[in-house]
């Protein structure tokens, strides 16, 4: 019972601290489990293991299997890989003792990542987005399935905290998804959406659970002047202060054509906001990489670029914040146009009225679920008029929007905190 009560907890699936929404809903989750159990013990399997961030946050990291397997370079290297690290991460869990007998048979990556599967006492899926179609023949979807076929083939009790999962636009997909989380204790989805899939793919009911995401509990300090970044001003407070986030083209799914078009569109709308309202705009660094096709900063500069004749009403920071830091600043905005969804997450936290452009079921699945249905716009096909029509409602609503944000959100939270004890309670009394 006492291994149970201070268990070790493998955390998979974390993508990197260079996205700020990851990063937070990798605190978030050990947070809640460490509060939820007495003591436990953490390892973190992250596609960027050497990372600053996961240094600051005390727990063992290791390499993720898409990590290992993105060490090669080359595409026919990289499938080479996945093949041989499958068989040999399959060998080692059927027969455990090969890794000590084996010492100088595997590299020290593969070692350490077997080593944590063994050490483990439960596996739990990190929160957010890892199972989606991307990439022309959806390699990136095997490795992060893999993280979860591992937990299984080493027999570890495997838990889900709150995510979205899709869209799925391959049948093997939706298959492979029933298999592998239809074998969990417990999934926690974040959205109705999710909700709809789990079904309609066969996962099984007694095992789905629904809670926010855990982003909405993030922590919320006052913060010291000094660590703000230089490049934060406050400009125009008596005209308003409006808080941007835009996307990069990040995978295949978005295509260049749509992503000009979004940047058309919000240039034109955040234009015509300045000139009707003399209002400021902020576009804030979400998400800085680890890539340069993830790093909002560049799609910054194009829209900024667009929007000829304002530029002095407009501020870029591109200092790469932190999660908390970023959250405090989103609270010194009277709006928030969050491209990105734990930016709006993050805004609507510190009371503050906004509106999502979604580029994934993700976003308006979570603002359906949360009763915030108004307040979101399709990434696709995304007009200039009706973007600045929504930006203007926004604008001249936000007092009432902000009223009932506030009424909503204790609730919210409330939910959210339920995560953590659930595993716990499930493991601790018998599921382990």
């Amino acid at each position: 019972m006492e291994k149970k009560e201070s268990p070790t907890i493998l955390l998979v699936n974390f993508h990197s601290a260079c996205n700020a929404g990851d990063a937070a809903l990798l605190e978030c989750a050990i947070h809640q489990l460490k509060t939820s159990f007495s003591n436990p013990t953490f390892i973190v399997s992250a596609n960027y293991p050497d990372e600053a961030f996961l240094q600051t946050l005390k727990v063992n990291v290791v390499p993720s299997f898409s990590a290992i397997v993105n060490q090669q370079k080359n595409p026919l290297g990289q499938v080479i890989s996945f093949v041989i690290g499958s068989i040999l991460s399959l060998f080692i869990s059927i027969s455990p003792k090969m890794l000590d007998i084996g010492h100088g048979a595997f590299s020290n990556t593969w070692r350490r990542l077997w080593k944590a599967y063994q050490e483990a006492d439960l596996v739990v899926g990190c929160p957010g987005n890892q199972f989606f179609s991307m990439g022309r023949f959806g390699f990136p979807f095997l490795l992060s399935a893999m993280s979860v076929l591992l937990a299984h083939a080493f027999r570890k009790p495997f838990y889900v905290m709150p995510q979205s999962i899709g869209p799925l636009k391959r049948a093997w997909e939706r298959w492979l998804i029933k298999k592998l989380y239809g074998k969990a204790r417990i999934i926690f989805v974040r959205d109705n959406i999710t909700l709809d899939l789990a079904r309609n793919i066969g996962l099984p009911s007694q095992k789905i659970r629904y809670a926010p995401d855990l982003a909405f509990d993030y922590m919320d300090a006052e913060l010291e002047s000094n660590i703000l970044p230089n490049a934060f001003q406050l400009h125009d407070l008596e005209y308003g202060a409006i808080g941007v986030t835009v996307i990069r083209k990040m995978t295949r799914t978005l295509l260049s054509e749509d992503i000009e078009h979004y940047y058309y569109a919000m240039a034109a709308a955040l234009k015509r906001m300045i000139q009707q309202y003399n209002m400021h705009v902020y576009f804030f660094p979400q998400v800085t990489g680890p890539t340069s096709w993830e790093d909002d900063r560049i799609a910054a500069k194009r829209v900024i670029q667009l929007m000829e004749g304002v530029q002095q009403k407009i501020s870029l920071i591109e200092e790469p914040l932190t999660p908390q830091v970023l959250k405090f600043l989103y609270g010194y905005m009277d709006i928030f146009i969050a491209g990105r969804l734990h930016s709006g997450i993050f805004a609507l936290g510190r009371g503050v009225p906004t509106l999502f452009i979604g580029y994934l079921t993700k976003t308006r699945g979570v603002t359906d679920s949360i009763g915030m249905n108004e307040w979101v716009l399709d990434f696709k096909n995304l007009s200039e008029h009706d973007l600045y029509s929504k930006i203007e409602e926004l604008w001249l609503n936000r007092v009432s929007v902000k009223e009932h944000l506030l009424q909503k959100l204790p609730i919210i939270v409330h939910l959210v905190r339920t995560v953590g004890r659930e595993i716990a309670n499930d493991f601790i009394g018998g599921g382990g």
